[in-house]
């Protein structure tokens, strides 16, 4: 759990993997932010630049805690 991974390339970790199909492509740099859904789904990539306290990032975690469970 708390070892060294690859996030990018060929070599990443699957769960990285996917998370770069379903966000749109690969972090690029540390810091990269996924925002997943109650159904697992990624909902919204965001990049290293955009702050953990940025309006944008909380705006998307409140619209997404807005949306019903899935049954």
């Amino acid at each position: 759990m708390f070892e060294k991974i690859r996030v990018k390339g060929a070599q990443a970790d699957p769960f990285y993997r996917e998370l770069a199909i379903q966000g749109g492509g690969a972090p690029s740099w540390n810091f990269h932010k996924f925002l997943i859904g109650r159904d697992g789904r990624v909902v919204q990539a965001f990049g290293s630049r955009i702050g953990p306290d940025a309006k944008e990032l909380r705006q998307a975690i409140d619209e997404a805690l807005a949306i019903p469970a899935p049954e």
